[in-house]
């Protein structure tokens, strides 16, 4: 049923699916689209930073995995500085971009 760039695929791992997290808010700056994450308005980091009330955020799970907004929004961005993913979860995302 779906093809193309958007398919289903599993995450293997927690770790996996709260790095994922980051990576999905930081990919409009890292594609050049926007300069801050908060700056693209298609995705809920608005809502993750409290900078938007939207209705599909689970905020205990931003709260209990990721802290307080502040603390993951510095996690977006280091990640967007340095592009540092762990080793294997770099794999996991090639095998998922590809």
């Amino acid at each position: 049923m779906f093809q193309g760039q958007f398919q289903g695929k599993p995450i293997k791992h927690y770790d996996y699916l709260l790095t994922l997290c980051i990576y999905i808010h930081a990919n409009p700056v890292k594609d050049g689209l926007v300069n801050l994450p908060e700056d693209w308005e298609f995705s809920n980091y608005q809502d993750w930073m409290d900078l938007r009330k939207g209705t599909l955020v689970n905020r205990e799970f931003i709260k209990n995995n990721f802290g307080m907004p502040k603390e993951y929004r510095k996690l977006v961005m280091d990640f967007i500085e340095t592009k540092d993913l762990p080793g294997d979860m770099r794999e996991y995302l090639y095998e998922l971009e590809n």
